[in-house]
């Protein structure tokens, strides 16, 4: 899920970024960290953003080639940020 911010987030004009939050409604902190340490740089290797693919949700539509990079960005930080 996309969380909005009115007026964007680190210049994304677009207003729209992903949660850290929205991740763990799916996925426990733990279930999260073990899933994206096992499987996060095959993921991220997979060149994704270079299609032209999108994401429907109730208020947004994310883009790979806009939104997927900032999506890495935002598991990257969070999993840095939890303490096992």
């Amino acid at each position: 899920n996309f969380s909005h911010t009115y007026g964007g987030v680190s210049g994304r004009e677009r207003g729209f970024f992903p949660s850290g939050f929205e991740f763990t409604r799916v996925l426990n902190n733990e279930q999260l960290d073990i899933y994206w340490e096992q499987h996060g740089d095959t993921i991220k290797s997979g060149k994704y953003d270079t299609e032209d693919k999108k994401v429907y949700t109730s208020n947004y539509v994310a883009f790979y080639k806009d939104d997927l990079k900032g999506t890495f960005e935002e598991l990257d930080k969070l999993l840095a940020s939890i303490p096992l």
